[in-house]
């Protein structure tokens, strides 16, 4: 099916700043419209009478959009080091991703002076070689972008299982296409001490290497970026099960068990992703700041053996 929502609205707390009514109460803060398209399918066939098969699947397209902020404002959120790494505003999705934008590392001193404005005036004054070069407009503004957002475009499940005689096997996949995801705990080193990534430990900027992708070593307070984001696309194979189910003919040598199935079952086995961090499945405590990882548990793999009787 297609859908179109009629524009919904979406709860905040605001603090109305009142001796009367002390702290936050909940308002309607925007309204959101999201727009799709749905589709599912579902096959199956018995080829011979000992073999069959099933094969499934189903796709969701959405658009989201604010239509409008009640007040006028934006909704910052995400707020990491200080640094909000969500605005969400007219015209764009909701939570959306509004950073500076990285385009490389300082390499030299001489590098430093010469990045400079229309004027001639050095736009980052203060950097060393192996800090990171932000993108600034011809006048000197530090360019803050839209990046995306954590809503992906696409959502794709796909199922398939196969019977013959006795033995079984089915799968089921999960994937979601087209969103952004943003590493809070890279970004968030509450101590110097606090596990870092490989990448990081072993490329980052140094006067031997000149990494133009990876800062030098720092203490991990760094302003909310591009570094930090990354595509949340995600394949995930959710389950896959094997089971053997004893024939009746040979349950009929005994008078106790009626029904016997034994199978090996494994959950979330598998995950292909382009995101470092342990999870691209980050909702948030809200949708203003969905799609950032900070304390987020990795997804666990669960395998399993089981026996099935009746009696």
């Amino acid at each position: 099916p297609i859908y179109v929502q009629v524009p919904g609205s979406f709860g905040s707390q605001a603090n109305p700043n009142s001796s009367i009514t002390p702290g936050d109460v909940l308002t309607n803060a925007a309204t959101i419209d999201n727009k799709g398209l749905e589709f599912s399918a579902r096959w199956h066939d018995n080829i011979t009478k000992n073999f069959s098969y099933f094969i499934g699947g189903n796709m969701s397209l959405n658009k989201n959009r604010v239509v409008n902020l009640n007040g006028g404002l934006p909704i910052f959120d995400g707020n990491i080091n200080g640094y909000f790494t969500t605005e969400t505003k007219a015209g764009y999705p909701i939570g959306s991703f509004f950073m500076r934008q990285v385009i490389g590392v300082f390499q030299s001193p001489a590098q430093v002076d010469a990045y400079v404005d229309k004027n001639g005036n050095r736009l980052q004054p203060g950097a060393q070689p192996g800090d990171f070069i932000y993108k600034y407009s011809p006048d000197g503004t530090l360019d803050t972008a839209y990046l995306g957002s954590y809503l992906p475009k696409l959502y794709v499940g796909l199922s398939g299982g196969i019977t013959y005689k006795s033995f079984d096997f089915s799968i089921d996949i999960y994937s979601n296409i087209g969103n952004q995801v943003y590493n809070g705990k890279q970004q968030a080193r509450v101590a110097t001490k606090d596990n870092i990534e490989e990448s990081v430990a072993t490329g980052y900027w140094t006067p031997q290497n000149h990494s133009n992708t990876q800062p030098s070593a720092n203490g991990g307070n760094l302003p909310a970026s591009s570094y930090f984001l990354s595509s949340g696309t995600f394949v995930r194979i959710n389950n896959i099960m094997v089971g053997y189910t004893v024939p009746q003919r040979v349950l009929k040598r005994q008078k106790v068990i009626t029904d016997c199935r034994i199978f090996i079952n494994t959950q979330n086995p598998y995950t292909w992703k382009k995101y470092s961090g342990f999870s691209s499945e980050l909702p948030g405590s809200a949708p203003t700041n969905a799609g950032i990882e900070l304390g987020t548990y990795p997804t666990t793999r669960t395998f399993a053996f089981g026996l099935t009787l009746g009696i």
